[in-house]
């Protein structure tokens, strides 16, 4: 494909190898694996449906764009070659080994990650100031102490068997969400109002899905207090107890209460300490409240915080 020419490909094209100056364009009706060798400049589309490739594209060091409605598909770097990645839709990295991305990253669509209980990184020479999509964790490890830097816009969903660690310090991400994964904030420090690992928000913290909550000091978690007010009406009383401060997400939007989380220790046990109080409607008992360590959004809706208060009510 010579430069400003175009080739559109709905299916494999047997074992030719493609020399790609202009613009290449995938178009799957639904699904297509596409083994092909890409080498050149110039640019790969893919416009539509889900493209899987597979072949050996180390000698391409153009443009790979995934449109808004597409799927691309990736098990091995050599697929995406040195490419610079353009994301509206969907990219999916499955692998089964530890993964060191060092491609070029932007786009405002899902990088979905499943590396099979390995370590996803970025490479330090990797350039995603412009990536404003979500990296979406499945079964995959990532340190956000680490990889913090390249997610000044990104976020990240903890999906179903991922860990995501936090590590030490304030690490500033775009978004953040919850689908069955585990968020590791560490160290808890006695007397403090947060732990050694935080994580600031600046778009979008969802709190709807479910997960886990991990802190590594239960001590310091029992330290929270656990005095409830039973006269508060019961509009307020959900709100409970907010002590320690996980995420700070002040200026962003904050979706739903984390009452689907968990919190637990470093040894995956709930951490719970329940008790049951009358609550006072107008003067007369409404109803019987049941607290415990939990989870929250906070008083003002604006964070994750670990405090102590309401988690059911008969």
């Amino acid at each position: 494909i010579e430069k400003n020419g175009a080739l559109g490909i709905t299916q494999n094209i047997g074992s030719a190898e493609i020399t790609n100056r202009g613009k290449l364009h995938l178009k799957a009706e639904d699904s297509m694996t596409f083994a092909n060798k890409i080498s050149g400049n110039g640019t790969i589309s893919i416009d539509s449906g889900t493209v899987e490739l597979t072949g050996n594209n180390y000698a391409f060091y153009g443009y790979i764009d995934v449109a808004s409605d597409a799927v691309a598909v990736i098990s091995e770097d050599k697929n995406i070659g040195r490419a610079e990645l353009d994301v509206d839709g969907k990219l999916q990295i499955n692998a089964n080994k530890d993964w060191v991305f060092d491609n070029d990253l932007e786009g405002r669509g899902i990088v979905e990650i499943n590396m099979g209980n390995h370590e996803f990184s970025f490479d330090e020479f990797a350039y995603t100031d412009w990536f404003q999509g979500s990296l979406a964790f499945q079964n995959t490890t990532f340190n956000l102490e680490k990889n913090a830097e390249f997610l000044q816009k990104g976020g990240i969903t903890a999906g179903q068997g991922s860990l995501v660690t936090v590590g030490k310090g304030a690490h500033s991400i775009s978004t953040l969400g919850f689908s069955g994964g585990t968020v590791d904030f560490g160290a808890l420090a006695a007397g403090a109002q947060m732990t050694e690992g935080t994580v600031n928000v600046s778009k979008t913290l969802d709190l709807r899905g479910e997960g886990v909550i991990q802190v590594s000091d239960s001590d310091v978690v029992r330290s929270v207090s656990r005095d409830i007010d039973s006269a508060l009406s019961l509009t307020e009383v959900d709100d409970g107890n907010s002590t320690i401060k996980l995420v700070d997400a002040q200026g962003a939007e904050v979706l739903g209460d984390a009452g689907n989380l968990q919190l637990q220790d470093k040894n995956g046990q709930i951490l719970s300490s329940s008790a049951q109080r009358d609550i006072q409607q107008n003067g007369q008992k409404a109803a019987v409240g049941t607290y415990d360590y939990r989870l929250t959004s906070g008083v003002n809706n604006d964070g994750l915080y670990i405090g102590y208060g309401l988690t059911q009510l008969d």
